[in-house]
């Protein structure tokens, strides 16, 4: 394999089916040629064929394609800034004209702006059929539904009722029916377009991923994660009886 410089060797070795040894096929090779570029990584795959003297080295050479440039990645991250501050001063301004105050402004924060990025990173996390673009499409269709849920407390219950009638029906007009609905569909769309999109190196996803096949670890003393999370966890609930 030649040509690859991000994507590791293995991971390329892991989808071609040819072994050592194995009756040279055009056939096969042609297969073997299209399942490389099928992994999405790739604006060209090309095979050549060098002739030895016990047979024929298969050697594919490989054009991976271009990775976001740092501008665009600055580019994305000022953008995303952005909308998270006019989510913000948003936020505010309704605490300012609503009298519910900041009780309402933290159920929008809670709400409409975890809403967006919580599916990607949750299903992220513990699956490895989540691919980059659907988690990107995702949260792109998690801004849309914040939007409107914002909008829609922007310019009051009988505005919004015209506007966006179909939030206001019994199942919907609740913040947390409208977080549960919205995250239904947005963890429906993710996985959808996870499996029409290039998945995910295997070699990343071990860094990235649950490994449930993986033995569980054990007990490390004081300095163990669970034990810090069962800590936290106690002094969490211990707070929520005592304020309520």
């Amino acid at each position: 394999i030649k040509g690859n410089q991000r994507i590791e060797e293995d991971a390329i070795r892991r989808i071609i089916k040819m072994k050592k040894g194995d009756v040279f096929n055009l056939k096969n090779i042609s297969d073997e040629l299209k399942a490389v570029y099928t992994m999405g990584y790739f604006d060209d795959v090309r095979v050549d064929a060098e002739t030895v003297v016990d047979g024929k080295v298969i050697i594919f050479v490989v054009k991976e394609k271009p990775d976001m440039t740092e501008n665009r990645q600055v580019l994305v991250g000022r953008a995303v800034i952005l909308i998270v501050t006019v989510f913000g001063i948003g936020a505010a301004y309704m605490v300012y004209k609503n009298e519910e105050g900041l009780y309402k402004y933290l159920q929008t924060i809670t709400a409409y702006l975890i809403l967006p990025v919580f599916p990607a990173i949750f299903f992220g996390i513990i699956s490895k059929k989540v691919t980059l673009k659907a988690a990107v499409v995702s949260v792109v269709v998690g801004l849309v539904f914040a939007t409107i849920f914002v909008i829609d407390q922007f310019i009051g219950a009988e505005a919004g009722e015209r506007v966006f009638p179909f939030l206001h029906y019994k199942l919907t007009l609740n913040f947390g029916y409208r977080g549960l609905w919205a995250t239904i569909l947005i963890t429906g769309i993710l996985f959808a377009v996870s499996a029409f999109t290039p998945k995910t190196d295997p070699g990343k996803l071990e860094k990235t991923t649950i490994n449930y096949s993986r033995r569980i670890e054990q007990f490390s003393g004081l300095s163990d994660w669970r034990l810090h999370l069962l800590i936290l966890s106690i002094i969490t609930i211990f707070i929520y009886l005592w304020l309520r």
